[in-house]
Formats: C-alpha cells, sequence, structure tokens
C-alpha cells in the first residue's frame, strides 16, 4: 500500500513573498555598497582603486604607475653618478693639488739657487 508523503505545500496554499521588504532590502544594499566604495576612495584618495571602478583609467595608471618606477630607478642611477663623479672630481683635484707641488719643487730645484744637499732634502 501507498503511503502519501507530507507535502509542505498543501492544497491551496501559496508562497507569498514580501515585495516591499524586498525591494526596501536591495535598495539598503546597493547604497551600502556604495557608501563602501566612497569609503575607499576617500581613504586611499584615489579614484580609481580597481578595474572595476573603471577599466580603461585602470589600466592606464598601472602604465603609468610602472613607468613612474623606471623613471625613479634612472634618478637614482642619475644621483649615483653624480656621486662617483664628484668624488672623481676631488681625487682629481688632489692630484692637480700634488702635480702642482711637484712642478714647484722641480723649477726651484732647476732654478740653481739650491746646492745640492738641499736639492737632496728638497
Amino acid at each position: 500500500m501507498e503511503v502519501p508523503m507530507p507535502s509542505a505545500i498543501t492544497n491551496g496554499a501559496r508562497i507569498r513573498t514580501n515585495t516591499p521588504a524586498e525591494n526596501a532590502y536591495n535598495a539598503l544594499d546597493a547604497a551600502n555598497r556604495d557608501i563602501a566604495l566612497r569609503q575607499l576612495r576617500l581613504s586611499t584618495g584615489k579614484r580609481i582603486n580597481s578595474a572595476q571602478d573603471d577599466v580603461a583609467g585602470y589600466i592606464t595608471s598601472r602604465a603609468l604607475k610602472a613607468r613612474n618606477g623606471a623613471l625613479q630607478s634612472a634618478l637614482n642611477a642619475v644621483g649615483d653618478a653624480t656621486s662617483v663623479t664628484n668624488i672623481a672630481q676631488d681625487g682629481l683635484d688632489n692630484i692637480s693639488g700634488l702635480l702642482q707641488q711637484i712642478k714647484d719643487a722641480a723649477s726651484t730645484a732647476s732654478s740653481g739657487a739650491l746646492g745640492t744637499d738641499e736639492k737632496v732634502a728638497l
């Protein structure tokens, strides 16, 4: 013998929904998403935080950030090269000073005004 299965929906019963409540919930959910997006933009100071905000703008901003990084590296390299050049310039100035001292000593020694002992001491 077949036993009838109990049914959650009996004859004449209908599933009812609260349409105004669903509409209010959907509006509230959309408002919350909008508030979250605005808070993110305020906290980061950026108009575009993800590709979802503006795809073309996001791609452009990523390319500009990459270019900025490359230019920053180049600027650091120029700073390093400037430091090396300054060090080399200081070294050349020291060598120039030493050569001037040698020239003065050679000029004094060749003038004939000094004796042998003075030339050796020089």
